[in-house]
């Protein structure tokens, strides 16, 4: 996957390959690539939701409550459909 981002960079395999990082516990190696997912498309939901999720689960609370902050549109589907 690695490999296929070099060539053609998507925000969905950045962010593929960043939870492919969390069972190595490489942790800094998956900011990374959330980063990169959302730098790619910083207003794009899908990005706004996984970088709140995976940061607040990698230790990133303060970061990820600014960007849910922020975005309160965007994951109120999210949180919906959770409480269902």
């Amino acid at each position: 996957m690695e490999r296929s981002v070099a060539e053609f960079s998507l925000a969905l395999a950045y962010r593929n390959l960043a939870v492919s990082s969390n069972p190595e516990h490489d942790f800094m190696k998956g900011d990374e690539y959330t980063n990169l997912a959302l730098a790619m498309y910083p207003k794009d939901p899908d990005n706004l939701v996984f970088a709140a999720v995976f940061m607040s689960a990698n230790g990133h609370g303060d970061e990820a409550l600014k960007i849910a902050g922020g975005n309160v549109n965007p994951f109120h589907s999210s949180y919906t459909s959770v409480r269902q």
